[in-house]
């Protein structure tokens, strides 16, 4: 009996190195659309909008309603702009964060909260001291339809997900930072 308690303890314990949940969030909104296509591409990252440099994920994947319960992850594998987007997460700057839904040729911004921190609910700036692995999107919901004055209008709830290792703060360098750093 010993023996199987302890093959299910190893069992259930995170393996090492695993990915721990950083944050996540859930936005459900809804914006207009100005083409007639049912399909959008969601767009997440820094400075979606605005003049500056473009660093976003997920802007190659096309959903629509039969997409309800998909799962997009990204990596620095399988997106070039990856690194970007975790380094700015975690750097401990608040930087201009959103996700958007986008057509053909426009983007709606929604879930633009004034940063990181701000963006997944922290009480930090950022995910900073963590490591990023992957960043997900969960499509939990999305509808077409029109608006009360007939115009197109999509209405829908995705759930970001950022995962890795999470880090510690360094301890300062100077002689009271390791004296204390020895008695913690």
């Amino acid at each position: 009996m010993r023996r199987v308690f302890v093959a299910l303890t190893i069992w259930f314990l995170p393996a090492a190195g695993s990915a721990e949940m950083l944050a996540t969030r859930t936005l459900t909104t809804g914006n207009g659309l100005t083409g007639t296509e049912h399909r959008v591409r969601p767009i997440f990252g820094y400075d979606p909008g605005g003049g500056g440099v473009r660093h976003v994920l997920f802007d190659d994947v096309w959903i629509d309603s039969p997409s309800v319960g998909a799962v997009s992850v990204e990596t620095a594998a399988s997106d070039t702009e990856f690194a970007a987007v975790a380094t700015r997460l975690t750097d401990g700057i608040v930087d201009h964060i959103a996700l958007e839904t986008c057509e053909a040729i426009t983007c709606a911004e929604t879930g633009a909260l004034g940063g990181e921190g701000a963006f997944f609910g922290l009480t930090t700036p950022g995910l900073g001291p963590a490591h990023i692995e992957k960043i997900s999107l969960r499509v939990d919901a999305l509808s077409f339809g029109l608006a009360p004055r007939g115009e197109a209008t999509i209405n829908y709830t995705f759930t970001v997900t950022a995962e890795g290792q999470s880090g510690t703060v360094p301890v300062r360098t100077s002689s009271r930072g390791r004296l204390k750093s020895n008695y913690r």
